[in-house]
């Protein structure tokens, strides 16, 4: 006597594209923080003394170091905080979300091509 079939589990689905996407935002996201965090290491007076504020430092100069030399961005605005510092924050949030959607992007348009007529066999 033959049985029904077994409710299977649905397997998740999780593409290269949904990993890649991932892995862009939590980078970006990672940078903004480290971005964030160095304008308060900037401000305070003898933070190079400190463990953390030097490390932050040391972490984030390299994003901000090519920046320094354009004359508009090394001009200091407060506290030893420059142009760059700030405008850079928003830069890498806007770079991030940019490539994402264009992670995106290429995933919706491979799903359109399965379900287009003419690649179907």
């Amino acid at each position: 006597m033959m049985r029904p079939p077994r409710a299977r589990t649905p397997r998740i689905d999780l593409s290269n594209i949904d990993v890649l996407r991932a892995l862009i935002l939590n980078t970006t996201a990672l940078l903004v923080t480290l971005m964030i965090t160095r304008l308060p290491a900037l401000m305070v007076p003898g933070s190079d003394s400190g463990t953390v504020p030097r490390l932050i430092k040391t972490i984030s100069t390299p994003f901000v170091w090519p920046f320094s030399f354009i004359p508009p961005f090394n001009v200091e605005l407060f506290a030893g905080i420059t142009l760059i510092d700030v405008l850079i924050v928003p830069v890498i949030a806007f770079s991030g979300l940019l490539i994402a959607g264009i992670v995106t992007g290429w995933r919706d348009s491979t799903a359109d091509r399965r379900r287009h007529p003419a690649f179907e066999e």
